[in-house]
C-alpha cells in the first residue's frame, strides 16, 4: 500500500510540518531498527511504503558476525582446552565481554543490517543466556544473528545445541540416572509454548530425551551416548524412543508456538497491550509459512494497523535502544567508550547479562524516578551541558562497568547532517520541525516557547544544536 502524503499537523504559519508518510516511516525506523536521522526519513517518505519495508529486509540479507574474540581451540592439535587454559579464559572473559558488548553496539548503530540487529536483540532477550566464557557468548550471538530473520524451527534446533545455553540451563548435569529438568522446562515455557501449555509429565519426558546433550572441552556441543536415556517416552500424546530433536519437532507441531512467538513480537514491536485479533493474524502467517520469521515481520510492517496513531510512541525505549539511537542521530563517538557500559549498567540493561532466563523487563518497567532523570540528562552530558556524575551500582555479576569514571563524556558529535537538514526549515517553523523530526507520536502538548527559552539563540547553528539536544532530553524522547 502506498501512503498518501497528507499532513497530520501544521506549523504556526500553516506550512506542513509532519506528513502522514513522514510519521509512518519514522515509526518504521524506530521499530524495525534503531531510528534514523530526519533527513533520511524525509527522503524515504516520498517512496511507497512497500519499497521502504523491502529495503529494510534487503539491507539485512547479509549476515556479518561478531568476530572480536578468537576461538581458544584454534591451533591446538586436539582442539581441546585444558583446565589451566580454562582458568585463563575465565580470567580474560570480563574484558572480552566488554569488547563484545561495545562491538555489538557499534554494529547496531550502522546503517546496514538495522533490522537484523534489532531482531538479534529481540532473540537475545527471548533466549536469555549468560555464561562467563565470552567466546561462547559470541558464538551464541552469531547463531541468533544468523537465524534472526530465517526459520524459527531451525533457530530452536540450533539454540538447543548452543554451548552457552546448555551450560546456563544446567543440561551438563542432565544424565539418564539423574535427569535435570531445567533445560526441558525452559524450552517449552520460555522458548516455544509459553507457561500453561505443557504438563509436568511433558517436562519429565522431554528431560529424558535431552540427557547426554552436553558441551565438550572444545566448547562445542557433544552427544554422550552413555549418558542418554534411549527408553520410550510418552510426550504430548505420542510414544517413542524420542531424541531431543524429535521432542522439538513435536512441540513445533502445536500452533500455540506460533501464537506465543507472535504475542511476544506484538508487544515488543507494536504495543505493550496484547491485541488478540492482530496476534492471531500474525500467528497464522507465521504457522502457515512454516515458521518463516521474515514472512511474519513483513506482514507486520505492511499492516495498516501497525501505523495507527495509537501504536506510535506507545513503547518505552530499552536502555540499549536509547543509547544506540543517540549514537545514530548524533553521529556520536565517545573517546572513552567504556562509558557506554556504565550507561547500560546504570539504566538496567547490560548486553550479555540478562537478569535471569526470562530476560529483561519491558516498557514501564524500564523507568523509575532515578532512571528517567538519568535518561533525560544523557543528551545534556553528551553535549557538555551536564557533568557525567553517574554512580554505577552493578545489578548483575561482573557487568564490566569501569571502576573510575571521568567527569565529562568528551563526546564527538557529527552535526553537519542535522544542520544541513534543519537549516532548510523556515525559522518560525524550526522548533516544530525539530520536534516532529525527533519525537514519535504527538508533540502538540509541548510548550515550544519554554523549549526555546532554554536554547542558545546567538546564531542559527547554535540554536539548532541546543534545540536538538533539549528535544532529545525531553521525556517524550523516551518513547518509541
Amino acid at each position: 500500500m502506498t501512503t498518501n502524503t497528507v499532513t497530520t499537523g501544521k506549523g504556526r504559519t500553516g506550512h506542513p510540518v509532519r506528513t502522514a508518510a513522514f510519521s509512518d516511516i519514522q515509526h518504521l525506523a524506530f521499530r524495525a531498527g534503531f531510528g534514523a536521522d530526519p533527513a533520511w526519513i524525509a527522503a524515504q517518505s516520498k517512496r511507497p511504503r512497500r519499497e521502504v519495508v523491502e529495503d529494510y529486509f534487503r539491507r539485512s540479507l547479509r549476515v556479518k558476525p561478531l568476530l572480536g574474540i578468537k576461538d581458544p581451540t584454534k591451533g591446538r592439535p586436539n582442539k581441546k582446552v585444558g583446565f589451566l587454559k580454562l582458568g585463563v579464559l575465565f580470567a580474560k572473559s570480563r574484558g572480552q565481554l566488554r569488547k563484545l558488548n561495545l562491538s555489538w553496539l557499534d554494529k547496531m548503530a550502522e546503517d546496514e543490517g538495522q533490522l537484523r540487529e534489532k531482531m538479534t536483540l529481540f532473540w537475545h532477550d527471548h533466549f536469555a543466556t549468560h555464561t562467563p566464557l565470552a567466546f561462547l557468548m559470541q558464538v551464541q550471538n552469531n547463531t541468533l544473528r544468523q537465524h534472526a530473520l530465517g526459520n524459527f524451527r531451525e533457530m530452536v534446533h540450533a539454540i538447543s545445541k548452543d554451548p552457552a545455553m546448555l551450560i546456563y540451563l544446567n543440561n551438563q548435569q542432565n544424565k539418564k540416572d539423574a535427569p535435570n529438568e531445567n533445560f526441558a522446562r525452559e524450552v517449552m515455557e520460555l522458548f516455544t509454548l509459553g507457561e500453561g501449555h505443557y504438563t509436568e509429565q511433558d517436562i519429565k519426558e522431554a528431560a529424558r530425551a535431552f540427557t547426554g546433550w552436553t558441551v565438550n572441552r572444545s566448547g562445542r556441543f557433544e552427544f554422550k551416548k552413555d549418558e542418554h536415556d534411549f527408553g520410550v517416552k510418552a510426550f504430548r500424546g505420542k510414544k517413542g524412543a524420542f531424541e531431543g530433536e524429535e521432542i522439538i519437532d513435536i512441540i513445533l507441531e502445536d500452533p500455540q508456538v506460533a501464537r506465543f512467538i507472535a504475542g511476544k513480537i506484538y508487544t515488543y514491536f507494536v504495543h505493550p497491550e496484547p491485541h488478540t485479533k492482530r496476534i492471531d493474524e500474525l500467528a497464522q502467517v507465521f504457522f502457515q509459512s512454516r515458521y518463516d520469521i521474515s514472512a511474519m515481520m513483513k506482514h507486520l510492517f505492511m499492516a495498516d494497523w501497525f501505523y495507527e496513531s495509537e501504536n506510535k510512541g506507545a513503547l518505552i525505549k530499552s536502555p540499549v535502544e536509547l543509547l544506540v539511537q543517540l549514537k545514530r542521530i548524533l553521529g556520536m563517538d565517545l573517546r572513552n567508550r567504556q562509558l557506554q557500559l556504565a550507561g547500560q549498567d546504570a539504566l538496567g540493561q547490560v548486553l550479555f547479562f540478562p537478569p535471569n532466563v526470562s530476560g529483561w523487563p519491558h516498557h514501564t518497567q524500564w523507568i523509575d524516578s532515578t532512571t528517567l532523570l538519568l535518561r533525560m540528562r544523557i543528551p545534556l552530558m553528551i553535549f557538555g551541558i551536564d557533568d557525567f556524575d553517574i554512580e554505577v551500582k552493578p545489578q548483575y555479576e561482573d557487568t564490566g562497568a569501569p571502576e573510575k569514571l571521568p567527569r565529562f563524556l568528551q563526546a564527538k558529535i557529527t552535526w553537519e547532517p542535522l544542520l544541513k537538514h534543519f537549516r532548510r526549515q523556515p525559522l518560525d517553523q524550526l522548533v516544530e520541525s525539530i520536534l516532529a523530526g525527533l519525537l514519535p507520536g504527538s508533540y502538540t502538548h509541548i510548550d515550544q516557547q519554554v523549549l526555546k527559552d532554554f536554547c542558545d539563540q546567538s546564531s542559527p547553528e547554535a540554536f539548532i544544536k541546543t534545540l536538538v539536544i533539549r528535544t532529545l532530553a525531553l521525556p517524550e524522547f523516551q518513547l518509541t
